[in-house]
């Protein structure tokens, strides 16, 4: 998961503006909503800042600190979490600011990110040397680790369950 830096409008108002850091993606649309589309802007990554925070995780941030708003979407106040995802909760979280959909003119600039690994869009089964393992969507896969078919991590598994004489299913 990506988190970024962004100056508010608060309400619209220009000259009531709030510098926010350590937003998550989906923070910034819940934002959006309330604030108004535009009154989120200069948003930029946080250069190191990657987190492994699960989707779950976001959500429950996200219910905490905004699950009482109400935003008027045509004329009846509806949560701002279900106008935003609908089909809250059940929604997997946006892991960057391009999987959210966030308009590139409000981000101030987007070559900050870091070179480094990116998050995986599903989930990732892994091999770095002897060690296997796997990543769930929105994780960074450790350093050095390759990603390898399903079938040949469960074969590897296996392999070494049967060397092992240890009768225990390590596979899913």
């Amino acid at each position: 998961m990506r988190f970024y830096t962004a100056d508010i409008n608060i309400g619209g108002d220009r000259n009531h503006v709030v510098t926010k850091s350590g937003i998550t993606p989906a923070e910034i649309k819940v934002l959006q909503a309330i604030h108004g589309f535009g009154s989120v802007h200069s948003i930029k990554a946080e250069p190191s800042k990657i987190d492994r925070s699960s989707h779950a995780e976001i959500r429950d941030h996200l219910q905490k600190e905004y699950g009482r708003t109400r935003v008027d979407s045509g004329g009846d106040a509806r949560p701002v979490l279900v106008t935003v995802f609908p089909g809250w909760p059940n929604v997997d979280m946006p892991v960057d600011a391009k999987a959210a959909s966030i308009d590139p003119n409000l981000i101030v600039d987007d070559s900050d990110e870091p070179e480094g690994p990116k998050p995986v869009s599903r989930r990732t089964y892994w091999q770095s040397g002897e060690e296997l393992g796997v990543t769930e969507q929105g994780d960074v896969l450790p350093e050095g680790a390759k990603p390898i078919k399903k079938a040949d991590y469960e074969a590897i598994l296996a392999e070494r369950q049967a060397a092992s004489g240890d009768d225990h299913d390590f596979t899913e």
